[in-house]
């Protein structure tokens, strides 16, 4: 037994390192499987909540177009009353403060 050792030893040292290497490269085979699924998993989620931000970015944006349309309104409307308001003369202001004063103190 000792004399085929000796003749075999390198063949059956091959062999166990063989067997160790076949192993680590399985173990890490599956370690990379499983850290693949859950970075699937993850870019999945992260996908998932981009997309909620883009749709919430794009009704905010919406928002604040109509916001801004609505401003631009007012403020042709309130250049237009000021222009009617300023034009006045000051007998018909007086004769308009003295119309709401009267109604206001009914």
């Amino acid at each position: 037994m000792k004399e085929f050792l000796k003749k075999h030893i390198i063949s059956i040292l091959i062999f166990i390192f063989a067997l160790v290497e076949a192993g680590y490269i399985y173990y890490i085979t599956l370690e990379c499987e499983s850290l693949y699924k859950y970075n699937n998993e993850y870019i999945e989620q992260i996908d998932s909540l981009i997309n909620v931000i883009e749709q919430r970015n794009d009704s905010i944006e919406s928002k604040i177009d109509t916001i801004t349309i609505e401003l631009t309104k007012n403020k042709i409307e309130y250049k237009k009353e000021l222009d009617i308001v300023s034009n006045y003369s000051i007998d018909s202001d007086m004769v308009f403060f003295s119309e709401y004063l009267s109604e206001f103190s009914r």
